[in-house]
């Protein structure tokens, strides 16, 4: 037979079984976790080599340009507001062609271009190739166009310049 005490410990703890059976829970707290990330502007520039090939002064090229052309891959973080510039090189001369060095004094004039037909020099400046990027699995093709005037009187052999391609973002 039950005690009138032990009684009432037993009706105690069935009140608060049952109570925490219809609410499945005793208690429960919630709080906000933000995620944050800063995403970089940035540019890779890759820069492949502008071959003319042969230069000949005296029939190929008597009257008739050496024209070449190169494509350039610019990859930037979407969105991105770039530039790309190309300076004169190591032997630019006095009237704002650019030069290659070879075995004699004498340079070899060329010029580059922004445009297929070769009237838009590219340099830095305003003279650079602005855009906005598409992001990095639709990396710029920028083309660049050369051109070296015909007759030129130079010595034969091989002729070399250096220029730099700068990206700006």
């Amino acid at each position: 037979m039950m005690t009138p005490m032990r009684k009432l410990s037993y009706i105690s703890i069935l009140i608060a079984t049952a109570a925490f059976a219809v609410t499945g829970r005793a208690d429960t707290l919630g709080e906000r976790m933000d995620v944050t990330a800063t995403v970089v502007a940035n540019c890779r520039l890759t820069v492949p080599s502008l071959t003319f090939g042969a230069y000949d002064p005296l029939v190929a090229h008597s009257a008739q340009p050496d024209d070449a052309s190169t494509i350039l891959i610019v990859n930037c973080t979407r969105n991105t507001s770039a530039y790309v510039a190309l300076d004169f090189g190591h032997n630019a001369v006095s009237n704002g062609d650019r030069a290659m060095a070879g075995p004699g004094s004498v340079r070899l004039e060329y010029q580059i271009y922004r445009d297929a037909a070769r009237s838009q020099v590219w340099a830095t400046g305003t003279d650079a190739v602005r855009f906005f990027s598409r992001g990095v699995t639709n990396p710029e093709q920028l083309t660049v166009f050369g051109r070296i005037l015909p007759r030129q009187e130079v010595e034969p052999g091989a002729y070399l310049d250096v220029l730099t391609a700068t990206v700006d973002f």
